[in-house]
């Protein structure tokens, strides 16, 4: 097996692509501020227990700074005028360096990638980067967001999944213009802002994970949102989703949903409500003429719903671990398109004949009765 380099102590000015991952290196040279042809530098996986102040000087023209899964406990404060991605995620790293901008020196990084650190906190600084379109956080321990994280003008991308936030600042809606994708999964929300409504450019929103009690009735403004996941939460109610037209994907297991009063979604092709506390659903999920997937299992629901029907597409069904007893008389010719059905752990005695008209159907629960 050959060894792995531990040390180099030259950058040639002329490369545009350096990669030495998944090497032993502790230190990169002072020479790489002096590198202004680099586009990619890839360190990744080494020994690397800090990078040289200068680090930013490499130049503009820098696409990817990789240096994920080494050992940093921090980060120089050059990287922010930096113009391309620094991955930096899989280190030490405790705290961020503060951002400063001045006439020389302003901040054009577009791209912070942090996941697996040890960071408690984002400086509020951070809205001083102007052009920053991504930043990820997950698997951190951040408790709180900064108020002028609103100030980040351009961000289209915030991944804060698995962390400690416990709230939201109100001025978090100031994102309504860049925000695409918000990913809050696994922390410790107990509520949601009003202004998170005012996120009109948002397309997949993740709140799962959370003990979130009640969805704000200003979702609605919240237009361009394609998918929705708030599963394992402590809902009681869903109906202020109503409205959501583009709305195409919603996770709503695990929750403590006992009644949903009408849902209009007309873009709507998958629901997930296992895992609540459903006896029933409402008339209009049979006019969802979008609606191919529909998840029900593990609730209190008593019978078969019979107004599914025509208007539906609906390919997958799954009503299994429910309290539907006796014969199903149900029309299964009304959702012909279905190929996949689950009715296990009920109490059904009998399926109406037509379920042997379903060309499609490749998949079934254990039924005591397909007659």
């Amino acid at each position: 097996m050959a060894q792995k380099l531990a040390t180099f102590s030259h950058f040639n000015s002329f490369f545009s692509k350096f990669d030495m991952s998944k090497n032993k290196i502790k230190s990169v040279p002072r020479s790489i501020s002096k590198a202004n042809k680099l586009e990619t530098v890839n360190l990744n996986n080494n020994d690397l227990r800090k990078l040289p102040l200068k680090v930013g000087q490499i130049g503009r023209q820098l696409k990817i700074l990789n240096v994920s899964g080494n050992s940093l406990k921090k980060l120089p404060k050059s990287v922010y005028v930096l113009r391309g991605a620094v991955n930096a995620s899989d280190n030490k790293i405790s705290s961020l360096p503060g951002v400063t901008s001045t006439k020389k020196t302003k901040p054009t990084i577009e791209a912070l990638f942090l996941a697996n650190n040890d960071i408690e906190e984002i400086p509020e600084s951070f809205s001083k980067l102007m052009y920053l379109l991504q930043l990820d956080l997950a698997n951190n321990k951040v408790a709180s967001l900064p108020s002028t994280i609103g100030n980040i003008n351009y961000l289209t991308s915030l991944d804060l999944r698995n962390n400690e936030v416990f709230e939201l600042p109100e001025d978090f809606g100031r994102l309504k213009f860049s925000l695409q994708y918000l990913n809050l999964s696994g922390n410790k929300l107990e509520s949601l802002p009003n202004s998170l409504g005012t996120l009109s450019h948002i397309e997949e929103l993740d709140l799962s994970k959370n003990q979130i009690a009640t969805i704000p009735e200003t979702i609605y403004g919240c237009k361009r949102l394609i998918k929705f996941d708030i599963s394992q939460n402590l809902l009681i109610s869903c109906d202020n989703l109503s409205g959501l037209a583009s709305l195409e994907i919603a996770n709503l297991s695990s929750n403590r949903i006992a009644e949903i009063a009408e849902l209009k979604l007309d873009s709507i092709a998958q629901i997930d409500l296992s895992k609540n506390e459903l006896s029933s659903i409402p008339a209009n999920f049979g006019t969802l003429g979008r609606l191919k997937k529909l998840n029900l299992s593990n609730n209190q629901i008593i019978e078969f719903p019979e107004f599914l029907g025509k208007e539906n597409l609906l390919e997958s069904l799954d009503l299994s671990s429910n309290k539907i007893e006796g014969a199903v008389k149900f029309d299964f010719q009304k959702i012909r398109m279905l190929d996949e059905l689950t009715l296990a752990d009920n109490e059904i005695t009998a399926l109406n004949g037509s379920i042997n008209k379903l060309e499609y159907i490749r998949h079934f629960g254990k039924f005591i009765d397909f007659s």
